[in-house]
Formats: structure tokens, sequence, C-alpha cells
């Protein structure tokens, strides 16, 4: 009697459960399952294309190592046997609107790997909106071109700029407008033979940049202080007369390597104006020349002195 009701009783709790879950499914509940849709995939960031296009030289750095980090990203290739390089970006919007400036960072190999150079292009965003079909070669921005005397510019840079790298293409340019040109062509060409010349080496992992990136000491004084345990410079601060040689033809070398030294091209000076401001004291306006060239030769010439302005077309 006893074992009868017992299994009767089990039964009954069997079957009220069974009539619970029948009403939990009418009702759009579930004991094991739920409704909640499953989170949708996240989906990938939409990435831009950028290539930029330019060569490592000073003599042609071969098969450099280049190097852009952008947004903590790393972005490397390899130039080619006489320096020539391609390397593309692939960009999310975040990356862009980072406006980092984009510092090219190129290293030698084998018996130049004591070289490595650097140049300061310009900021992310503005790079991306002046490439034409996502390309921006060197013939159109010459920064592209990694050489002894962007080098030297960028290290000047950061000297003016109390050791910190320029973050704003206003900053680059205001820092830059402060070098004297006659520093930057010594340091471009103290550079130049230390890349290519025997006569001045480097200590053993030592390379171009780590010599001469030093906060603690200028760049004048990290050169004099090389060129005095080299014995270019004696006792008496003199220059060696064989290093006075060898410096002019590093200079004249620079001067003349169109990719290094920036020429005059038509997009520096077509639909332009030049002005030539000359302000005395006293004067509440300035007086100067402006002129506007196109295309075609021809132009609009304009002479302001005080409130009066004097213009003639070029023809």
């Amino acid at each position: 009697m006893c074992n009868y009701q017992h299994k009767s009783s089990n039964q009954l709790r069997l079957f009220a459960l069974g009539l619970f879950s029948v009403y939990l499914t009418a009702c759009g509940g579930s004991s094991s399952e739920s409704t909640t849709p499953p989170a949708p995939e996240p989906t990938a960031p939409i990435k831009k294309q950028l290539i930029l296009e330019g060569v490592i030289t000073d003599a042609p750095i071969a098969n450099a190592s280049i190097t852009v980090a952008i947004a903590g990203e790393k972005f490397t290739t390899t130039a080619d046997a006489d320096g020539s390089y391609r390397l593309p970006l692939s960009l999310t919007e975040k990356q862009i609107a980072t406006k980092e400036m984009v510092v090219i960072n190129a290293k030698g190999k084998d018996n130049q790997a004591h070289a490595e150079l650097v140049s300061s292009v310009s900021t992310i965003d503005a790079l991306y909106l002046s490439a034409s079909d996502g390309e921006i070669k060197s013939d159109t921005n010459q920064r592209l071109n990694v050489t002894h005397l962007s080098t030297a510019k960028h290290l000047l840079s950061v000297e003016i700029n109390n050791g910190v790298a320029p973050a704003t293409n206003q900053q680059q340019a205001d820092t830059e407008m402060a070098i004297s040109s006659d520093k930057l062509l010594d340091l471009a060409a103290f550079i130049k033979l230390i890349v290519d010349h025997s006569d001045y080496t480097l200590e053993a992992g030592q390379t171009t940049l780590t010599l001469l990136n030093n906060k603690t000491k200028s760049t004048v004084n990290i050169v004099i202080t090389y060129l005095t345990q080299n014995g270019a410079i004696d006792s008496n601060g003199q220059q060696s007369d064989k290093y006075k040689a060898d410096f002019s033809q590093a200079v004249a070398a620079t001067l003349k390597d169109p990719k290094v030294m920036p020429g005059i091209v038509n997009s520096m000076i077509v639909g332009r104006s030049i002005i030539t401001p000359l302000v005395q004291l006293g004067q509440p306006l300035y007086s100067g020349d402006s002129l506007s060239l196109n295309a075609d030769g021809t132009g609009f010439y304009s002479q302001q002195f005080l409130e009066i302005n004097q213009s003639s077309k070029l023809t």
C-alpha cells in the first residue's frame, strides 16, 4: 500500500512539472532556451588606402628598412637597390583623425647599417587629403625623400622645439623657419660624411641618428666632440685641411643633388601670390610687391605703397 502511494506521488509530481513546462512554452518562455537574439558580429572598420613613394638617399641607401608609425601601428617596407621605396598604408578613419605627424625612418643594411635617416613629412590627415588617387610621390612632395638634409632638418627642429618633435604642420613650419640655412647645411654635410666617407666612422652598433639624437647635448657640441675625438679638429679648435676639403665636397654634393635639395617646380608658384613686403618705422601700412603667375606664363603684378595700390597685368 505504501509503495503504491509513493509511486503515485512521484507520477503526480512529474505530471505537474510537465504541465508547467507546457505553460511556459505557450507563453513564450522556456526553461532551457533564451529568446534574446544573438549579438551581431562586430564589423571590421573600413580601411582607407594611402601609398607613399620616394627614395632613401645621401648616396642611395640600398635595401633600407623603412618604418612609419601611426596611432601605435607600424607600417614597414624595404627599399630597392637604388633606395627607391613604395610604402602602402592601410588606415582607419580613427587613425587619420589623430592628425599625427608622419615621420619616415630609414635604416641601411650591411655596410650601410650605420646610415639611419629620417624625414618629417606632414600630418596624416593632410597627407591623405592631398593624395591623388590614393598615392603621393616625391615629385609632388619632396619630403617623401628621406635624406641627410631631411634628417638634419628634423634634428634641428626637435632641438628648437625643446627636445620634442613638432606635432602639427604649423609648428613644423615655425621651427623650420627658425633654423639657420648655414647650420642646416653644415649638419647635413656632416651626416653625409658619416654615411659615405670611410674616414669618418661610428662605434659598432651606432647610427647617424643615435649619434646626433641626444637630448642632453646640442647637435653643434656633438659634432665638435666627434671631430675632436677623430682628429679633424686639433686642440686649438682648428679644422684639419683634410676635413675642410672633405666637408666642402659634401656641401657641394648636397647642393647639386635634386633628390636632396628641393628645386623650384611649377606647383610652388603657379596660382600662388609671391609677396615681398617692406615695412618702415612709422608707416601705418606696409609697402611691397605682389606677383601672381599662371600656368600659361601670364600673371598679375601689383605694388602697394601705404593706401595706394597700383596693378598691372603680365602678358
